[in-house]
C-alpha cells in the first residue's frame, strides 16, 4: 500500500490500520528526514551558528514526528501488533538510530571546528535532541498546532536546552 492509496475508502481511524499505516507513513517520510540530517555535517564550521543549524534540524524533526505520531497511535494496540511492527521495521531495514547517527556526526564535526564544547558527548546530545523533538510533536498532537508555539519556536527552545 502506498500513501496515495490512503483515501476515503479506508477506515478513518489510524488504529484500524495498525502497524501497516505506520509503516507506510514511516517509509514515506523517514528517508527525506535522514537525507536532511546527513547534510548537516557539510554546514559545520560555516557561517551559520550551531544553534541556527540545529534549530533548522529540530524543526524538521518535530514536523517529522508530528506527521508519524498520528499513524503511530494505532500501531501498537497490542503485543501482537508491536511484534508485527518490529518485524516490519527489521524487514525494511529501519533502525531506531537512523536519525541519531547523522546528528552525532554533525556534532562531532562542530567539535572539531571548536564550535561546541570539547567535553560534549555527541551521541547522547543527538538522542536528547531527538527526544525533545518527539516531546514537542507530542505536545502539538493533543491541544492542536494552533494552541502551542510555532514549530520553529519550540525547535529553538529544544536546542537551547542542550547547552552545547
Amino acid at each position: 500500500m502506498t500513501p496515495a492509496q490512503l483515501n476515503d475508502g479506508l477506515p478513518d481511524s489510524p488504529a484500524a490500520l495498525g502497524p501497516d499505516l505506520f509503516m507506510i507513513v514511516l517509509q514515506d517520510r523517514l528517508p527525506s528526514l535522514v537525507r536532511r540530517l546527513d547534510g548537516l555535517s557539510v554546514r559545520a564550521g560555516g557561517p551559520e551558528s550551531v544553534d541556527e543549524i540545529l534549530t533548522d534540524a529540530a524543526q524538521a524533526i518535530i514536523a517529522f514526528y508530528a506527521e508519524i505520531q498520528v499513524a503511530g497511535v494505532g500501531a501498537i494496540g497490542s503485543i501482537h501488533e508491536l511484534v508485527r511492527l518490529r518485524q516490519a521495521l527489521h524487514a525494511h531495514g529501519i533502525r531506531s538510530r537512523q536519525a541519531i547517527e547523522p546528528l552525532a556526526r554533525y556534532l562531532r564535526a562542530e567539535q572539531k571546528a571548536d564550535r561546541i564544547a570539547a567535553d560534549a558527548d555527541p551521541e547522547p546530545a543527538a538522542e536528547l535532541l531527538l527526544g525533545g523533538c518527539f516531546h514537542q510533536a507530542f505536545e502539538e498532537m493533543f491541544p492542536g498546532r494552533d494552541q502551542v508555539p510555532s514549530q520553529r519556536e519550540r525547535a529553538a527552545r529544544t536546542v537551547r536546552g542542550l547547552r552545547l
